[in-house]
């Protein structure tokens, strides 16, 4: 019996840094990491493979915001979660970003374990379904 894959994420950021720290730490973890230093270069990846998880930045470099993003991805791809990501952290940025698609929104500065234990509560089978979990 072969050995599933380990999920794999595309990381949209444009800080280099930023991108280098998030990737090298998911994959300590055992994700498999796509990167992209702004949305034209997400969405050709996607066209490569599809990932498990898309985290999205709001300011990206080029013609398209991670807002704009993020409205391609609930348009294309809706059944990919989506974590949205931002130094200019707001409730209402977070309202905006979740109404455009967004599963769930981090505001920066965060650390990795934080980060880390988003992706793994997307990547969670209930979260992928719209069944509701049963109280114990």
């Amino acid at each position: 019996m072969a050995t599933p894959l380990p999920p794999h994420i595309l990381i949209v950021e444009d800080d280099e840094e930023m991108l280098a720290l998030m990737e090298r730490f998911l994959r300590r973890r055992g994700y498999q990491t796509a990167t992209a230093l702004e949305a034209e270069t997400a969405i050709a990846t996607l066209h490569d493979h599809l990932p498990s998880l898309v985290i999205v930045d709001y300011m990206l470099p080029g013609p398209m915001s991670g807002l704009e993003l993020l409205d391609l991805l609930q348009e294309r791809y809706p059944e990919i979660p989506t974590l949205f990501i931002s130094a200019f952290g707001s409730p209402d940025l977070c309202r905006t970003a979740r109404n455009g698609g967004a599963t769930d929104c981090l505001i920066k500065p965060f650390n990795m374990a934080t980060l880390v234990e988003r992706v793994e509560a997307l990547l969670a089978p209930s979260a992928a379904t719209d069944e509701p979990e049963e109280a114990g």
